[in-house]
């Protein structure tokens, strides 16, 4: 793959403006609203001219946007996030270009422009399951807050339609380009608040730590002897971009030496956001996903082992650096922390996961096969310290869920369930036939083996990808 330097630079600086000014709004509160009209309407008037560009928008918001409210609209109360605006103008462009084109050629071009029979099939019943479990949260009278705010991630599902018509494989190296600078981003962010943390810059910490919670870019949490976690859930693109990137090297796809250098540096930076996040979700994800590549490659593509074994030592190297730079910054101590995190489950978020399993369970039980609808709540036990605060005995009544597929067994039943995965398995059998797309389908592996502990799959960030897998991997 060629990298385009200049549509790297080109991502990067929009990202950059758009981060610069998430910063913006936050400390000057006045300028909020007034700068998320400005930017709604330079998106606006670039999806008109060009629908394409405002889906690159939409990739790049996803690969560093996490809960998407990096930018929002507030009046007396109604907030409107930017991943929502964009939506909206994405999709009322469309609709505009599918009348128009109606219009003028008298001809109405196929709604669902999926090539492959099984895919269509799939994408159409599952959103038959999503209306189902709207409807179904309506009956067994779940509160309309709790529906709504539990069903609006799966609305994403309707970018299928402008990424179908205005994306595709020869669009491939482009969003890889855009993925690297959202990769970039992702860093640059983790690795500057590590920092700040780290070193105990005071006076920049508090204001750092209020802008990433309030505007949910991510978490910021303590993990004992000086050492921090910085998780942002957009790290999951950080994760899909190294094993994206890791897969190109492996398999060798006739790179120059320069942009050899920079795939390097990419995996190198985005390696280390995944080690930064201290996610065992992210790691776990990691490793199964590398064994996966590992096993395809040796029986599929039957590249060598000394090829492999220097592959795997430039990884392990990087990967000691790394940590070594994590111990540095943190100081002593760091190292048994770091081991412990791969092991300990007694810490407040894998008691409180693992403090989900049996309610979810019995809530399951009652309707296993058809779901208990969006909206649906559990009470469970927490340990994590906001939840204490308000309630000092733990007890916490929520509709989300660290379990991704109990939580959408929950919400759409077994059959819904089923459907899906059989869903991303057509996706998977299109993936594996292409070689160049090897690392498409690894990145995939790594959400669906995260979305184990961490829901992915039935959020905009997990949702997202699987559309840009289906598009690139079902056109000619």
């Amino acid at each position: 793959m060629n990298f385009d330097k200049k549509f790297y630079f080109q991502s990067l600086l929009g990202l950059t403006i758009i981060t610069g000014l998430s910063i913006l709004t936050f400390w000057q509160n006045s300028l909020n609203n007034p700068v998320w009209l400005a930017v709604n309407l330079a998106i606006l008037l670039l999806a008109i001219y060009n629908l394409e560009y405002g889906l690159y928008i939409v990739l790049g918001e996803l690969f560093i946007g996490s809960f998407g409210q990096i930018l929002a609209f507030n009046l007396d109360g109604l907030q409107i996030p930017i991943r929502i605006s964009i939506f909206l103008i994405i999709m009322s462009v469309w609709l505009a270009k599918l009348i128009i084109n109606l219009i003028r050629t008298k001809k109405l071009q196929p709604l669902l422009r999926i090539r492959e029979k099984s895919l269509k099939k799939y994408y159409l019943i599952l959103g038959i399951f999503i209306l189902w479990g709207v409807i179904w949260g309506f009956v067994r009278q779940n509160t309309f807050a709790n529906i709504f705010f539990d069903s609006n991630a799966w609305i994403y599902f309707f970018y299928i339609l402008p990424f179908y018509d205005f994306l595709g494989k020869d669009k491939t190296p482009k969003i890889l380009v855009l993925l690297g600078a959202g990769i970039t981003i992702n860093f640059l962010i983790t690795f500057f608040s590590f920092i700040i943390f780290t070193q105990n810059i005071n006076w920049l910490a508090g204001h750092l730590y209020k802008f990433i919670r309030d505007l949910r870019w991510g978490e910021i949490t303590y993990s004992g002897n000086n050492l921090w976690r910085i998780f942002l859930q957009s790290q999951i693109y950080s994760l899909i971009g190294f094993l994206i990137l890791a897969s190109n090297i492996v398999l060798g796809d006739n790179q120059t030496s320069k942009n050899k250098k920079i795939t390097w540096l990419l995996i190198t930076i985005s390696l280390l956001t995944v080690y930064l996040s201290l996610s065992r979700s992210f790691w776990l994800g990691l490793i199964i996903s590398l064994i996966a590549l590992i096993v395809w490659i040796l029986f599929k593509y039957q590249i060598n082992w000394r090829k492999i074994a220097t592959w795997l030592g430039i990884l392990a190297m990087i990967t000691i650096c790394e940590f070594g730079l994590i111990i540095v910054l943190a100081g002593q101590g760091t190292g048994d922390l770091l081991s412990r995190r791969l092991t300990d489950l007694t810490e407040a978020a894998g008691v409180s996961r693992f403090n989900q399993l049996k309610p979810l369970g019995l809530a399951i039980m009652k309707h296993p096969i058809i779901g208990s609808g969006f909206g649906t709540t559990v009470t469970y036990f927490s340990r994590d310290p906001r939840i204490l605060e308000k309630a000092p005995d733990g007890r916490y009544t929520t509709y989300a869920f660290e379990w991704g597929y109990l939580d959408i067994l929950l919400k759409i039943g077994l059959a819904g369930l089923v459907t899906y995965l059989l869903l991303i398995w057509q996706i998977i059998k299109r993936l594996s036939q292409q070689k160049m797309a090897v690392g498409l389908l690894v990145g995939l592996i790594g959400i669906i083996v995260t979305n184990i502990f961490s829901p992915y799959l039935n959020h905009p960030l997990g949702i997202g990808y699987l559309l840009l897998l289906s598009t690139l991997s079902d056109s000619n």
